[in-house]
Parts: structure tokens; sequence; C-alpha cells
């Protein structure tokens, strides 16, 4: 599936779930609530399902072209962090969305966070790879 045609079907899916919470959120607030959750995971989810053939593309061909294992495991680190920050983001969004704006902070705050500890073992290997460089053998 091109990226057009993804685009097409989830702006059809967010202006359908428009629609219906301008209906709902008149009669029911807590309704309105649950039914733009249920419009965020969906939308999240049926990007995650048509953007996991093309991440497992890329996958390989950064395992091909790379083939060592550094290169392998930042690649690794970096999509974990870029999944990790798009949870994230829809997470607060929703939370934002239902009037739970220090939630949200809270969410976005813990994704950066955990974001960073995910990425303590770069920082590891480039403090290496700068100390074996500089011909320092005790870090």
């Amino acid at each position: 599936m091109d990226g057009f045609s993804l685009l097409l079907k989830i702006c059809g899916i967010s202006l359908l779930a428009c629609v219906c919470l301008g209906l709902i959120g008149r009669i029911s607030a807590g309704v309105a609530t649950v039914l733009r959750a249920a419009a965020a995971v969906t939308v999240f989810g049926v990007l995650l399902y048509f953007a996991s053939e093309s991440v497992r593309e890329l996958w390989g061909m950064v395992s091909r072209l790379l083939g060592s294992t550094f290169a392998t495991e930042s690649v690794t680190i970096m999509l974990k962090a870029l999944g990790m920050a798009l949870v994230a983001k829809l997470c607060a969004d929703v939370c934002r969305d239902s009037g739970e704006g220090a939630v949200a902070g809270g969410i976005e705050s813990a994704g950066r966070l955990a974001i960073l500890a995910l990425a303590i073992p770069l920082f590891v290997e480039i403090i290496e790879l700068a100390a074996e460089m500089l011909g320092l053998s005790e870090i």
C-alpha cells in the first residue's frame, strides 16, 4: 500500500471520529472521551499495521549495509526510541484532549526519560570508543 492511500484511510477514520465526537459529545462527555481514545488508538494501530512492512524492509536493508554489531544495535535503539516517542505522544494527546493536561505532561516526561534510559548503552559505547582512540584504557 502506498503512502497516499494510507493517508486517505487515516484521514477518513479521523473525520468519521470527529463527526461522531461532535454528535455524541453534546449528549455525553464520558462517552465522547472513550470514543476519542478509541479513535486515537485505532488510527495509531492502522498506522503501525501498514508501517510494519516498511520497517521490516528498512531493517533488512540496514542490517545488510551496516553489518557491524554496534551499527545494528544503534539502529535497533533508534527504532525503539521512535516507537516509544509515538506511543507517549499518542497517550499524551488523548489525555490532553480529555482535559487532563497534567497527566499528559507526566506521560511526555516519562517518555523522554524512557528514551534517555534506552540510549545510555549508546553513550557508553561512544565514550569507550573515544577513550580507545585517545589511548585511555582505564575508563
